[in-house]
């Protein structure tokens, strides 16, 4: 390139032939993720599900099918398959098949076009040479009923014919064909065009593996949002239930505590008393937790009332209120800022975690600690349960990576490998990072590192 403008490379022949595979790669791989995407686009209007969704579903199918980078294919490495050559003429298919045997191919040959069929019904080949002028059936006819078979969709037909006019060719394209080879023909062109199209359906076939995956993924998310948007619409239920029970509630504690003054037994006035104003609190709890959840601007958050209100709510976990020892130890941390929202989930997705962790542990513990470090609010959570295994352990903040059932039994942990990711991102968005040490039999550590605000730091 000059000083002042760009100078076009120059491409012969060569060089554009080089591209064509490239070429044809990539436009498969946005053809499939367009049909993917339609596909499934129906598929979750099917279910009613909301079409801000789609993004969600468009971005798991565009990074699972360029995972098939052309990288993945050898263009230096030769491949081999399985060809199946038709031509009435006996000297002409033995030509064509020594030909196709001699670069490595599998080859199968047959002299009519029923014979062919015969032949694919019982085994289908990669690639079929095609003669156009047979006896029995003609070749656009052989290609026609060939594409009627539903296995064959992925099989490459070239047509193979003396005839040079392009009136035949586009005959042969219309019935099915995907390329033609015109007699005489060079020994070099034909093993050119069977490297060419067994590298296009090595990466069809790939992509057909990732449209079967994608679309086991798409059903198994589409269940996991419908129940999402289940437990979300039980949980605003939830809220008015609670918010409800306030009001007798009030009536209970002001009629107990009128009591307190004149029964004589007090004991269990004052028992009724403690379990009113102990009720009270956890509505309390609930409705304030959702409501500043449910607030989208940014505002200073104490995390040491976050973890307080979280376990709180954990109470309701019989196994974590009867069986496991949590002991809390905060720490004198300055404010932080952000979405409440964004800090109780992530505290809860790591408090649900540790506690799903410890369901067969003999004496089930959870250790939170706060401090303050290096311009860090540092959140430490560790249990003694099961721990994570070295081979587990670089996954577990993958989404849809999980050790655990969508779903299971009541009382046992379930799981959609969302959580972890969730907090990664979250914590991160807030310039922060989340670490994990753990061993397996002895239980997993989780530290949070939150920066300090520096409206804080220059106060």
């Amino acid at each position: 390139m000059d000083g002042k403008r760009g100078i076009a490379p120059v491409l012969n022949q060569d060089s554009v032939a080089e591209f064509i595979p490239v070429i044809n790669t990539r436009i498969i791989c946005c053809s499939y993720s367009v049909n993917l995407l339609w596909s499934n686009r129906i598929h979750l209007q099917k279910r009613s599900i909301n079409s801000l969704h789609f993004p969600v579903y468009l971005w798991i199918m565009l990074n699972k099918t360029m995972a098939l980078d052309t990288n993945m294919i050898d263009y230096e490495r030769k491949l081999h398959g399985t060809v199946l050559v038709v031509d009435d003429s006996v000297p002409a298919a033995q030509y064509i098949a020594e030909a196709v045997s001699g670069d490595g191919h599998q080859v199968t040959t047959v002299h009519s076009g029923n014979e062919a069929l015969k032949c694919i019904d019982e085994k289908i080949p990669d690639i079929i040479l095609l003669d156009v002028v047979m006896k029995d059936l003609d070749g656009y006819t052989v290609c026609k009923k060939i594409r009627e078979i539903e296995q064959c969709a992925m099989t490459k037909i070239i047509m193979v014919s003396g005839e040079i006019e392009l009136e035949n060719r586009i005959t042969g394209y219309k019935v099915g064909a995907d390329d033609y080879l015109t007699k005489p023909f060079q020994n070099e062109e034909l093993h050119a065009k069977l490297q060419v199209f067994l590298r296009l359906q090595a990466a069809e076939n790939e992509l057909v593996k990732i449209n079967q995956n994608l679309h086991e993924q798409v059903v198994a998310r589409t269940e996991q949002l419908l129940h999402a948007e289940k437990t979300a619409a039980l949980g605003r239920h939830a809220a008015g239930i609670v918010h409800n029970l306030n009001n007798p509630l009030q009536t209970i504690l002001g009629c107990s505590q009128l009591l307190q003054g004149r029964e004589s037994n007090k004991l269990y006035v004052d028992m009724l008393v403690e379990s009113a104003v102990e009720m009270q609190k956890i509505i309390t709890t609930i409705l304030d937790t959702g409501s500043r959840e449910h607030r989208e601007d940014f505002t200073e958050i104490d995390i040491n009332e976050v973890i307080e209100k979280e376990l709180k709510l954990f109470q309701s976990n019989l196994h974590f209120k009867n069986n496991i020892a949590t002991t809390y130890q905060p720490g004198a941390i300055p404010r932080v800022q952000g979405l409440y929202v964004h800090y109780t989930q992530v505290i809860g997705n790591l408090l649900k975690n540790a506690i799903d962790a410890l369901m067969e542990s003999k004496n089930p513990a959870i250790k939170i600690t706060t401090a303050t470090s290096d311009d860090y609010v540092i959140i430490k959570i560790k249990d003694n349960g099961t721990g994570i295994d070295e081979e587990t352990l670089p996954h577990i903040f993958e989404p849809f990576f999980t050790t655990k059932p969508l779903q299971a039994k009541p009382g046992q942990p379930a799981g959609t490998g969302l959580g972890l990711p969730f907090c990664k991102e979250m914590i991160e968005s807030y310039q922060g990072r989340i670490e994990v040490s753990s061993q397996p039999g002895e239980g997993t550590e989780f530290t949070l590192r939150y920066p300090i605000p520096a409206s804080v730091k220059a106060s």
